[in-house]
């Protein structure tokens, strides 16, 4: 049974609904773009009391692992190698909370969404004004394979069809498989990206002056502070800290396919066949609502 079937069909009459007893729950499907905008009209005004609570537990506690990580080094490299693995973790969340910064639904004032994602930039080292229009960019082109050349190439999701990959000669194959080795893209990518990739205006035109100048201004606020730690602590410890938590944080990048298929039943889209800790530890990423509402909407206009 195909999507448009399956959304047609009148033996399928369990929905999505505004008025469903369990919210968040998809129960099949959803059928029709009047049930859509019902369930997204949830999630169109940001929970300030939610956002505080992330901050809480997830800001907060990074610094306290920075600090012990710091502490810890004077027993040796143990002390960091332990607390890595969480700082990583909880960085992850923080880019998180950057990214709904980003797309200016973390909190209800645009201001204030601004003023935290360029905080969290610093302990991402992720630059927010040009994150954000890049990222813009990758959700409104860069996912579709017919428009991947539409704005240049996108470093967060880029990918090659089966067909791409067998045409390619050897040697860029081997490449290819270079790359996407766990040994490539979890120990030595992300200090590239994260250290050197985002300490210039890649891909940003000239015309792009506020996200330019946003790199700079973040550059010279990650030298203030990583330069008095270095003042205070030396520069070794400082690096081995950061360089922890980069390795740590990993390869996050995340794809769709490049044609979606219907999510037609609860553990299709529901992360609970992940370890109960894994939502937490990614920022619930694998739950992005603007990738499963496309997914969504694909299977509802067939």
């Amino acid at each position: 049974m195909d999507a448009r079937e399956t959304l047609t069909n009148p033996t399928h009459r369990k929905r999505w609904t505004a008025d469903d007893g369990q919210p968040g729950t998809l129960r099949t499907v959803i059928a029709d773009a009047t049930c859509l905008r019902a369930v997204l009209a949830r999630f169109q005004e940001p929970l300030p009391h939610v956002a505080a609570w992330q901050i809480i537990t997830t800001i907060l506690p990074l610094i306290a692992l920075l600090v012990a990580m710091h502490a810890g080094l004077a027993f040796g490299c143990w002390p960091v190698l332990a607390l890595g693995v969480p700082a990583g973790a909880l960085t992850v969340r923080t880019f998180i909370i950057q990214h709904d910064c980003g797309h200016r639904s973390f909190c209800r004032a645009r201001r204030a969404n601004d003023y935290l994602g360029r905080f969290c930039s610093l302990l991402t080292l992720t630059p927010y004004s040009q994150w954000r229009r890049h990222h813009a960019k990758h959700h409104g082109a860069w996912n579709d394979l017919d428009r991947r050349g539409a704005h240049g190439r996108d470093i967060y999701s880029s990918c090659l069809t089966v067909a791409e990959y067998n045409a390619l000669g050897i040697c860029r194959r081997l490449l290819h498989r270079i790359a996407k080795h766990p040994a490539i893209s979890l120990l030595v990518l992300p200090p590239v990206i994260f250290l050197v990739l985002y300490r210039f205006p890649f891909a940003a035109p000239r015309n792009w002056r506020a996200e330019r100048h946003s790199v700079h201004l973040t550059n010279l606020s990650l030298i203030a502070l990583h330069g008095a730690l270095a003042a205070t602590l030396g520069s070794g410890p400082v690096a081995t800290v950061l360089l922890a938590v980069m390795v740590a944080v990993g390869d996050r990048e995340y794809r769709l396919p490049p044609r979606p298929p219907c999510f037609a039943t609860d553990s299709q889209l529901s992360v609970g066949s992940l370890p109960r800790c894994t939502p937490v530890l990614r920022g619930c990423v694998g739950t992005h609502p603007g990738r499963w509402v496309a997914c969504v909407t694909l299977c509802a206009v067939g």
